[in-house]
């Protein structure tokens, strides 16, 4: 079977939005692949009809649409199990995912990628391009959505030194990737331990298990700047994305850590310390490792640990030490632990007290 005949499955998850899905749905009808299949999964939208999104699809089509599915999920599951719901359905060789407010830069991404899946090293998994980050109008904003550079040198790295990359962000955009659908099948697909995040676990277990991911330096998606990851604290949905966060760090990266240099770890876990603290202290408790866990891991990076807990605890800090030094020219050993002590369990019943106001 030539390229051209192989199949190229596009995958359109969708919630909300009104209608910016034609923008995404257009972008794909309009590529010059010549064997492509749309597949679009609505995660249970209120109010959501596939006959709408099959009538558009049926009036915008060509004949290289050789097949398309539309669904819709009976109640809200998050973006991991729509998406996991939506690859059952795909039959292609190829397999992208481009996000419903989002479209492709021009008609021949699906090409290129199809072109670079067949010449891809073996130890690849996906190959992915740029993102350009736009305005609510997919007008171009002048950045990417990655540095380029840093994506461009990855394409030498090993699997571990990519896994390294991705431990600090996520620096590889899921919409912008694809895949031999038969070789991403093989893996575990997206991960359901989480619920909105699907690309960053994906991405760095991948690399823990020796797959890397090569960079294509053309403009293959419209990225619209916003969506979960960027919005405000107040959003209930926001919660759960955080819960993601935290929860990605604490069984993807941080039991991964000694792959990396010490120096890079100690950074590594000083971000995700700061993150869980900036984030629990709005949402309460979001960890899920057990107090054990907690001491055992914080020992471990004790000096990044500390940092964190200093620069965040300013006022704290200085006024132990402010205290600390005059009871010391008092001469008094026990009066300056006896005041750290105390300060310390001030500073704790504070903190609880304000836990269980939030609760």
């Amino acid at each position: 079977m030539t390229r051209e005949e192989k199949v190229f499955s596009v995958v359109i998850p969708a919630y909300g939005n009104g209608e910016l899905w034609k923008v995404a749905v257009d972008s794909v009808l309009m590529q010059d692949y010549p064997s492509i299949e749309l597949v679009f999964s609505d995660d249970g939208t209120p109010g959501f009809d596939t006959e709408v999104v099959r009538q558009y699809i049926k009036k915008g089509k060509h004949e290289n649409l050789v097949r398309f599915d539309v669904n819709t999920l009976k109640q809200n599951m998050g973006t991991v199990k729509n998406l996991r719901e939506a690859h059952k359905r795909c039959t292609g060789t190829y397999l992208t995912h481009i996000a419903m407010d989002d479209a492709y830069c021009d008609v021949s991404v699906l090409s290129r990628y199809a072109k670079a899946l067949e010449e891809k090293p073996e130890d690849v998994l996906g190959v992915y391009a740029k993102s350009l980050v736009c305005d609510e109008k997919l007008n171009p904003l002048g950045s990417v959505s990655f540095d380029t550079e840093k994506a461009a040198a990855m394409n030498g790295m090993t699997a571990i030194q990519q896994f390294g990359e991705l431990a600090h962000r996520c620096c590889i955009h899921m919409g912008a990737t694809a895949f031999l659908r038969d070789e991403f099948t093989q893996g575990e697909d997206f991960d359901t331990d989480f619920r909105l995040i699907e690309d960053w676990p994906f991405f760095l277990k991948a690399t823990q298990q020796g797959r890397r991911f090569q960079f294509l330096p053309f403009d293959a998606i419209f990225y619209r700047n916003g969506g979960v990851t960027d919005a405000s604290f107040a959003s209930p949905i926001k919660k759960v994305c955080c819960e993601d966060h935290i929860r990605l760090y604490e069984k993807l990266i941080l039991p991964h850590l000694h792959l990396l240099p010490w120096r890079e770890s100690l950074g590594i876990y000083g971000k995700y310390a700061k993150d869980r603290m900036d984030m629990e202290a709005i949402y309460g408790t979001l960890s899920v490792l057990g107090n054990v866990q907690k001491v055992r891991v914080g020992i471990k990076y004790f000096p990044a640990h500390l940092a964190v807990w200093m620069k965040r605890r300013k006022k704290l800090w200085l006024l132990w030490l402010a205290g600390l030094v005059l009871l010391l020219m008092c001469g008094s050993m026990w009066g300056a632990l006896i005041y750290t002590v105390a300060l310390l369990l001030a500073h704790w019943l504070r903190k609880w007290l304000g836990a269980q106001k939030r609760d």
